[in-house]
């Protein structure tokens, strides 16, 4: 599915910034003291006038939070779109990994992509979650991730960036907590390789 919003100069994706150092401490001191079911902490995101993606951690897992706004040229849709509702999550199996959706909007809400990262390369990562889209009826996903190349360039370079920023803080040693590891990345000391990873990126 291609919406027309794709045609509007607000539909183009840009990186924003996440969450701050301080909210970013707060976040991870609680996913570590309360092990919290559907705790997660975003590495990065793009955002577009009519939707976002977030890119992250949930439960020592990768995810791929995507959502999506009503703007003026669309009709006002359900708040469900844009905030998933985690108290109630329906679960589906799909390639590679797992979709969590509002289980009372299951083909509508916005959605997670989860997969088990740790083995998998994000080449691998970006082609189940394509395939995701071209199979699975998820109207939020199908809207966001249209079979555009710039598009799905654009998605690539930042779902690679992020996992391999996390992929390198599982190589730290074990003496070190995982997610504090993951925080000191999002919080800057990683920020020399992540613009490495990004002048690589953009030369592809």
């Amino acid at each position: 599915m291609n919406r027309d919003f794709w045609k509007d100069s607000a539909a183009s994706l840009r990186e924003s910034e996440t969450k701050t150092a301080d909210n970013k401490r707060e976040s991870v001191k609680q996913t570590q003291h309360h092990n919290e079911k559907n705790s997660s902490d975003t590495v990065r995101q793009l955002e577009n006038a009519y939707g976002k993606y977030a890119f992250g951690l949930r439960n020592d897992k990768y995810v791929i939070k995507i959502s999506r706004k009503s703007e003026f040229r669309e009709e006002v849709f359900d708040n469900s779109r844009e905030k998933l509702n985690e108290n109630r999550l329906n679960e589906e199996k799909v390639s590679g990994g797992r979709i969590l959706s509002d289980s009372h909007k299951k083909d509508d809400s916005a959605l997670i992509y989860e997969e088990n990262f740790k083995y998998s390369s994000p080449e691998r990562i970006f082609m189940n979650l394509k395939l995701a889209a071209e199979k699975e009826n998820k109207l939020t996903l199908n809207e966001m991730f249209p079979k555009r190349e710039d598009i799905e360039k654009k998605v690539f370079q930042s779902l690679k960036a992020s996992v391999e920023a996390i992929k390198n803080e599982y190589k730290n040693t074990d003496e070190t907590p995982f997610f504090k590891r993951a925080f000191n990345y999002v919080s800057g000391s990683g920020n020399d390789e992540t613009d490495d990873t990004n002048s690589n990126m953009s030369d592809e």
